[in-house]
């Protein structure tokens, strides 16, 4: 899937610049591009001197929509003509919908697809729900909702850990054939707003502690082999 939003992007209380926001999810590659002599924060480019990698927390953006990018490197620009250049910033996130006014960005919750999530968690029980993910039966028949889950799991007095199963029927050929798939979700569920840096930070040390535990149970079966 590919997006592009053409509109007006700016800094909070800075000036606005004419550009467009590209959203390339098959490249996982976001970028803004902005047409002009002038850097987002306002300083002259001048191709004649070093310019530092300016990062900016948050980038606003006004399309057919609010948006709000977020975590932005500048990444290079090159001359369009006298005084003219194309300013292009690297985005790591984007938030559809949304003008968010300052850099800590407040979240409640956040959803995450981990790999091997579920073989990690379910166990064996994880063997009949990818099977599902295939389209093949399980006892004459398809993956059924018994065979589904959803545990909470309490971390800490603020953070709950939510995950669920999620499958989905695909109809690839009228009357023919369809496609099953299977999905594990987890979620980060806080009791008040926190940064979303903090969700991101919480997600990423969980994908690490995913990582090692199924390193190690990789290991323990080649080892058992």
């Amino acid at each position: 899937m590919k997006g592009e939003y053409n509109g007006e992007w700016f800094l909070l209380g800075g000036s606005k610049h004419d550009g467009q926001l590209t959203i390339d999810d098959e490249a996982k590659d976001i970028k803004l591009e902005i047409i002009g002599a002038e850097f987002i924060e306002g300083g002259k480019v001048d191709s004649g001197k070093f310019h530092p990698k300016h990062l900016h927390q948050i980038i606003l953006g006004s399309s057919s929509n609010k948006i709000t990018l977020y975590n932005c490197q500048l990444a290079g620009y090159s001359k369009l003509g006298r005084s003219l250049y194309l300013i292009t910033y690297q985005v790591e996130y984007v938030f559809l919908g949304v003008h968010f006014k300052e850099d800590s960005i407040p979240v409640r919750s956040g959803t995450f697809i981990f790999p091997h999530l579920s073989a990690w968690y379910d166990g064996e029980n994880s063997l009949n729900k990818l099977e599902g993910k295939q389209g093949l039966f399980i006892n004459g028949n398809h993956i059924i909702q018994d065979a589904l889950t959803n545990d909470e799991i309490k971390v800490n007095e603020e953070l709950t850990l939510i995950l669920w199963d999620k499958v989905m029927k695909h109809i690839e050929q009228m009357n023919v054939s369809y496609k099953v798939t299977y999905e594990k979700y987890a979620r980060f569920q806080y009791d008040r707003n926190v940064g979303f840096e903090r969700l991101l930070r919480d997600g990423i040390t969980f994908l690490k502690l995913l990582s090692f535990l199924s390193r190690k149970a990789s290991q323990l079966y080649n080892h058992l082999r």
